[in-house]
């Protein structure tokens, strides 16, 4: 069987390519490094970032180191956010307020047979 003329020289530069777009495909994803908490401390937009991927896949990323940075960093960022809230104007208690009454052990015989449909009659 022949073949034309440059028809090996195509099957060789086509096995080539094929090969190099194999070993590319295959090739592991680059790691992009490791930051440090002090990076996730004054970036905030990376370590929110970082955050959600974390806890998308928390069982291949949870223990990675910049999950871990990240985590600690957004911990740190949060110190101290409560003193910065408004205060919450609770209402003042009542100056005259009674204090519980004791119950005896009879009124709670009592109220516990009326709730249970029991009386004395029965």
């Amino acid at each position: 069987m022949r073949f034309r003329p440059g028809a090996r020289c195509v099957r060789m530069c086509l096995g080539f390519v094929v090969t190099a777009v194999s070993a590319a495909g295959c090739a592991p994803v680059p790691d992009l490094g490791t930051q440090t908490v002090d990076y996730y401390t004054g970036h905030a937009k990376e370590r929110q970032t970082m955050l959600e991927q974390c806890q998308n896949n928390p069982g291949e990323l949870g223990s990675s180191p910049n999950c871990v940075n990240a985590i600690s960093a957004a911990r740190l960022a949060g110190q101290g956010s409560l003193r910065s809230l408004p205060s919450l104007q609770l209402p003042q208690p009542a100056s005259s307020v009674e204090p519980p009454q004791a119950v005896s052990s009879k009124s709670l015989a009592d109220s516990n047979n009326r709730a249970s449909g029991l009386s004395k009659e029965d």
